[in-house]
């Protein structure tokens, strides 16, 4: 039979023992004096052998000198060992040959066994198992690998030992408060693995044992984790990127990628899903409690404030309804005296479960809110299932009292409560007040993108390849340019769909005082009374000045240009009907405040009388102000009669004979002050309403629109300095009279606002620059009245016409000079300098305008926006090159989108009239239907125009209107970009001029407004605009006509270049109707159809012995 001996050790109060260590060694020592084996096991109580040849498995490593011990906690003491024992009888080559019961045996076992044995020996410290820390298995298996021993892991298939675990959550966690706290004392003694781990073993090892003695620290990530990002959710503040941010998925991939390892590593050895969910929950558990707690232990024992404790774990399994729970895998939270260890995981469970519950409001209510938050808090929610089981449903004895329970809520109120204070300041004004969602077509748009540029790059090859194969050079060079430009275009548009985005703002959640409002100066520009009508300027400017926004705010400016009385005349007219129109607008809740629009739809037709009688006064009113101005403008002079308001007569003297508006004074006149003017019933204060005519001298540059637009920013920054700016054209009235709120919303936002410099509606709203004096200051207060002596003196010098000279203002201040499409050039600045900039387009549009209703106007006006997109496109400040440098490549490449438009006439106008002259001579251009190159011109052009569709589709628009639309760009490639093109060589070549035609917004003549309703082109007077485009369509159809009869009769195979013909002539057929069956004013004059023939004639002969 084996020896089975007995050992108690000798304790006393008055000497250490060490703990399990300390016993551990007594039995080293006893065991050498009695048997002195080379091989030693150790076993906790709990732990029963299940594998009879485990000490066979020791054995097959335990032949190598080098390795030391074998995990399953063998030990072996050899002759090799760095330390000897204190005597000789305990040394391993010592041969224990006298019976374990001899009484020298025994006597010294005990002396060995004796409390103060270890007194002045290396025991603990360079012998046996170490001392100073609980984990005395880790500390001691770390030494002897820092001493140079190995170590072998030994796994059988048959497990070696089986054991009882802690049936109780409250054993379980005291054990690993125990563990906790000993590896703690591992970490910060002078035997930590980071430093003299580092230094003893390879930095791979070390961190392999860092990897447990830092396992406390687990609770610092669970308790922030578990806390901070929660109360933020239920506080509306965001502490992780937004869905809309591509930081996103930086957090879902580590989230993600980090729980996938772990449950590979679980699954491949053999551990199954249930099993590794309740390990990870565990490792919650256990950093809420056992970590959370040992660190504090381990505090309190370091400032002396606590001695260290040994709590044997219990493993008894005595109660039968404990087991039964234990078996079902049922948490047992134990009794009640242990339940401060369960406070911080039942506090976490119901701050997550008040997270969710409100995240999950937030997301339904608002369409979009902090995603990533509560993800977060539904994970930590299934994960504490089992606690709200606890504290609810249960009654058995393992449920969670009631008294935690009541704890824990107590200090889930002060924790939300003090989150309240610390959170506020990043939240805006409680509530979300914009969403941003990516658009669901992102990645098909990017798939189709990677697809649509390996056909590209197929057609480059063919390209080249036919240049060094054909024999006719200049037809591919042709081709291939234009190839080139639509390839730079389709580009630059794909650029813009990467990363689309829809934007939601909520106004009516917007929560600030009336008096906490910033407030709001609003430009609008005119120039030409004739061309502007200025009751279109008076319904723009109404319609803004009745914005559901306090009235005191609000300052309206309007920018005349073109000095003209008879503007003047009519904001004078508005400014009376305003005190009628706003109180009426607030009091019914007017939604269109455009008079003109809002009397002319079905709006306002209401059911009670006295509603319809109400109306009918305002109606009246407006007919009778209308009326007066339309007279004043036909006449063309502002009669002394019709000056209803004595204070403004003498304003009227300013024009005289000399007064012109290429040269004339400065004009500044308040024609409405929120200080002293109110409505007729007293009630509401009337917003400011200011007239501004900038001096105009023919010696100095007056840098037409941008000028106009900085000289209002130097005079309102004169009179009301407001830190929100809105610019509109005249013809542009405002439809949602909620939409400066709408900006707001963003304006206020702290995580955006800092570099947010404008928000488009198109329209936009501009940050400052600093400027060159005090008074124009984005932080001075405007204390002083607008109507003030001093102000007034210097809002007519800063109006005037050489007061910009030796300033900033348009290069590095303001709306910037160079260009003619000022809009664009200051935006594309701005961006270049560090702002943002936001979109905002909601449902409801927040304005209508007027565009031209004759093509001549249109096609006049697009040459204006050709000519100044060539300005910038060849500036020293060129998207491409200067936006690339600035802004990155993707964003350099969405502003080159629109400077690059006018290039557009190169591949329309080669497209246009080339393949069809060769299909006039039977020559071929493109692939033969039997080319397999054929298939990818089919591929390309339906690929572009399907997504071109789809996109008009699904941002609302219909087939007709895409179909107008991109009949509209062929019009404009070869009319305004064409003579775009032409006008800035001119210019570049200083042969020309630049002008700024006012583009013309009458629609007084009945015939042309119906014919626009119809759809039907007017193409007004007898311009040689029309020339290149009435040609094409010539060509087209004569092409149309010769590749229709070679293919049926001839047996042609051009059936490439008879597509694009075909495509042409339905596009075409507009033109054809106005050159031959219509008999209106909007026809194709004869002149030019004559001078059209006549050009085709010319090609048509002179492509023959191009190519003959």
């Amino acid at each position: 039979m084996p020896n089975l001996i007995y050992v108690s050790r000798e304790k006393s109060k008055v000497s250490p023992h060490h703990f399990k260590a300390g016993a551990l060694n007594t039995l080293l020592r006893v065991s050498a004096v009695m048997t002195n084996s080379p091989i030693i096991l150790t076993l906790d109580c709990d732990m029963y052998s299940n594998n009879p040849t485990t000490p066979l498995h020791a054995l097959c490593y335990l032949s190598d000198p080098k390795i030391n011990f074998v995990d399953g906690h063998f030990m072996d003491l050899r002759s090799s060992s760095l330390i000897l024992p204190e005597i000789e009888k305990l040394g391993p080559n010592r041969i224990a040959s006298k019976s374990i019961k001899a009484q020298d045996i025994l006597a010294l076992a005990h002396e060995v066994a004796g409390c103060n044995y270890e007194r002045n020996t290396n025991w603990g410290s360079k012998i046996g198992f170490r001392y100073g820390s609980l984990v005395e298995d880790y500390y001691t298996g770390f030494m002897l690998h820092c001493e140079g021993w190995r170590s072998v892991f030994c796994s059988p298939k048959k497990a070696a030992f089986y054991g009882d675990s802690p049936k109780r959550l409250t054993d379980i966690i005291g054990q690993q408060i125990r563990w906790s706290v000993g590896l703690l004392e591992v970490t910060f003694s002078r035997y930590n693995p980071i430093t003299y781990g580092l230094k003893s073993l390879s930095l791979l090892m070390s961190l392999g044992y860092c990897h447990y003695a830092f396992w406390p620290f687990w609770s610092t990530p669970l308790v922030v984790y578990g806390l901070l990002p929660q109360l933020a959710l239920i506080h509306g503040v965001s502490v992780f990127p937004k869905a809309s941010d591509p930081w996103f998925w930086l957090y879902i991939i580590l989230f993600l990628g980090g729980y996938a390892q772990d449950l590979s590593d679980f699954l491949l050895e053999g551990g199954t899903y249930r099993k590794w969910w309740n390990d990870q929950r565990m490792w919650m558990v256990r950093g809420l409690s056992s970590f959370f707690f040992g660190f504090t232990e381990f505090t309190l024992k370091t400032l002396n404030l606590s001695t260290q404790g040994f709590n044997v774990t219990s493993k008894a399994n005595d109660d039968n309804e404990q087991m039964k729970r234990y078996e079902q895998e049922i948490f047992d939270f134990g009794p009640s005296s242990s339940m401060f260890l369960f406070l911080p995981m039942t506090t976490v469970a119901i701050v997550n479960l008040l997270a969710f519950v409100w995240g999950i409001y937030v997301i339904f209510t608002w369409g979009e809110g902090p995603v990533l938050e509560l993800m977060l808090a539904s994970f930590a929610v299934v994960n504490c299932l089992p606690i709200y089981e606890a504290m609810v449903l249960r009654i058995d004895d393992g449920k969670l009292p009631t008294r935690i329970c009541f704890l824990a809520g107590l200090l889930t109120f002060v924790l939300t409560g003090s989150g309240y204070f610390f959170l506020k300041e990043h939240s805006v004004v409680g509530a979300i007040l914009h969403t941003c969602h990516p658009c669901r077509r992102t990645i098909p748009y990017r798939i189709y993108a990677v697809i649509h540029t390996c056909g590209i790059i197929a057609l480059m090859y063919h390209h080249v390849h036919s240049l060094l194969t054909s024999n006719n050079t200049l037809i591919t060079c042709l081709l291939l340019l234009s190839d080139m430009v639509l390839t730079f275009m389709w580009v630059t548009t794909t650029s813009l769909r990467l990363n689309p985005v829809h934007r939601t703002e909520y106004p009516e959640k917007y929560a600030a005082k009336p008096e906490d409002f910033p407030k709001l100066d609003v430009f609008i520009c005119t120039a030409d009374p004739y061309k502007e009508p200025p009751m279109m300027v008076v319904n723009t400017a109404l319609s803004v000045m009745a914005y559901e926004y306090p009235s005191d705010k609000i300052s309206v400016y309007v920018s005349d240009d073109g000095g003209s009385s008879l503007t003047l005349f009519a904001l004078m007219e508005a400014a009376t009907f305003s005190k009628h129109w706003l109180p009426f607008c607030k009091k019914n809740n007017v939604q269109d405040r455009s008079p003109e629009v809002y009397f002319s739809s079905k709006s306002h037709s209401r059911s009670g009388e006295a509603e319809n009688l109400k109306c009918e006064v305002e109606q009246m009113m407006y007919e009778d102000m209308k009326s007066r101005v339309e007279h004043v403008v036909e006449s063309g002079k502002v009669e002394t009669a019709f000056i209803t308001c004595d204070q403004f007569r003498g304003v009227f003297d300013l024009w005289t004979d000399k007064f012109t508006r290429h040269d004339h004074p400065t004009i500044i006149q308040v024609l409405q002050n929120s200080e002293t003017d109110m409505d007729n019933t007293k009630k509401y204060i009337m917003p400011n309403l200011i007239y501004v005519s900038r001096e105009k001298s023919k010696v100095s540059p007056h840098h037409f629109k941008a000028g106009a637009l900085n000289t209002l920013l130097r005079v309102s920054g004169v009179m009301t300095n407001s830190p929100i700016i809105l610019t509109l054209d005249c013809d542009m009235y405002s439809n949602d009279p909620t939409t400066p709120v709408r900006a707001l919303c963003y304006l206020t936002d702290p995580e955006i606002k800092s570099g947010l410099g404008y928000v488009q509606f198109p329209q936009k709203f501009i940050g400052l620059i600093l400027p060159e004096i005090d008074e124009l200051r984005p932080y001075r207060i405007a204390d002083k009245s607008i109507k003030a002596q001093d102000v007034l003196a210097l809002t007519h010098n800063v109006a005037g016409c050489i007061y910009e000279y030796n300033t900033n203002w348009g290069s590095k201040i303001g709306f910037r000079y160079g260009s003619l499409v000022e809009d664009y050039y200051t935006g594309f600045m701005f961006h270049c300098e560090g702002w943002r900039s936001i979109f905002c387009n909601p449902k409801k549009a927040a304005f209508y305008g007027d565009s031209p209703k004759c093509l001549v106007d249109v096609v006049g006006q697009q040459i204006r926006w050709a000519v100044g997109l060539l300005e910038i496109l060849f500036s020293k400040k060129s998207p491409i090159v200067y936006g690339f440098k600035s802004l990155g490549l993707l964003m350099g490449l969405c502003y080159c989108n629109s400077p690059f438009r006018p290039f557009w006439s190169i591949p329309v106008t080669v497209y246009g009239l080339l393949p069809q002259l060769a299909l006039i001579y039977g020559v071929s251009v493109f692939p033969k239907a039997s080319d397999p190159w054929f298939w990818l011109y089919i591929f390309l052009f339906f690929g572009a125009y399907g997504q071109d569709l789809s996109d008009f589709l699904l941002e609302g628009g219909t087939y007709r209107k895409w179909w107008n639309d991109q009949r509209m760009v062929m019009i404009k490639a070869l009319t305004s970009f064409f003579f775009g093109f032409i006008e800035f060589t001119l210019k570049t070549l200083n042969l020309s001029t630049p002008k700024f035609n006012v583009t013309s917004k009458v629609n007084d003549d009945e015939k042309q407004r119906k014919r626009y309703e119809q759809d039907i082109f007017d193409f007004g007077t007898s311009s040689s605009m029309f020339l290149p485009l009435t040609t094409v369509a010539i060509v087209n159809l004569l092409a149309f006509v010769c590749g229709l009869y070679g293919n049926l009769f001839c047996g042609g195979e051009l059936v490439l270049e008879l597509m694009l013909v075909s495509f042409a002539v339905v596009n075409c057929l507009p033109i054809y109707e106005a050159m031959v069956l219509r008999k209106d004013d909007g026809k194709l004059p004869k002149r030019i159809c004559f001078l059209a023939g006549n050009l085709t004639f010319v090609l048509i002969v002179s492509s023959y012995f191009v190519l003959k």
